[in-house]
């Protein structure tokens, strides 16, 4: 799981007591073991696969588990994105455009939700990883991030990629990408 975090695909899930292989991580998107994706170390839930039925902003859309079932509103992990709605005016800087990235990488598509310690938010939203593949830039929560389009927002219940996420916006700042570039 570590190489799908640098850019490297893994082969296989391993076993770190036994060494034993205990996944193919090289199985169809849809048929992935949730073992194969980034998630936190005690996860509240196991990964599931949605269908994106609608993208809201820049960092929220709404969901349908594949295969039918519920409908949840997702807020993805690690990105505060610019509002497009504030009170009835106009949208902060960089907010349509953090949307349309998002919109355009993800709307109608099918991704893995993977999760960490706390799976939700007092707005009612599911807090999640995001995952069209297990390539680096299949991440989206990283991809966001280094593609500028917004501040990193991290807490103590989601904590597993904080450095990682330091870092993507750490790469969009000093490029000047999208948010840090326009509005900053």
């Amino acid at each position: 799981m570590i190489l799908a975090l640098w850019g490297c695909p893994p082969v296989t899930a391993v076993d770190s007591a036994t060494d034993d292989v205990v996944h193919d991580c090289d199985s169809a998107f849809e048929d992935l073991p949730s073992e194969c994706l980034p998630q936190g170390s005690t996860p509240e839930r196991d990964p599931i696969l949605v269908h994106v039925d609608t993208v809201v902003d820049g960092d929220t859309f709404y969901a349908t588990h594949v295969g039918g079932g519920a409908t949840e509103k997702v807020r993805i992990i690690g990105i505060d994105t610019p509002e497009l709605y504030v009170d009835g005016g106009d949208p902060e800087c960089w907010a349509q455009e953090a949307y349309e990235l998002l919109n355009e990488r993800i709307d109608d598509q099918d991704v893995w939700l993977s999760f960490d310690l706390n799976d939700d938010d007092p707005y009612d939203r599911t807090l999640a990883y995001v995952h069209l593949g297990l390539d680096d830039d299949d991440f989206v929560n990283r991809w966001l991030l280094r593609e500028g389009a917004g501040p990193t927002m991290l807490y103590d219940d989601t904590p597993t990629f904080h450095d990682e996420f330091r870092q993507d916006e750490g790469v969009a700042k000093a490029a000047n990408a999208g948010y840090w570039g326009a509005c900053q």
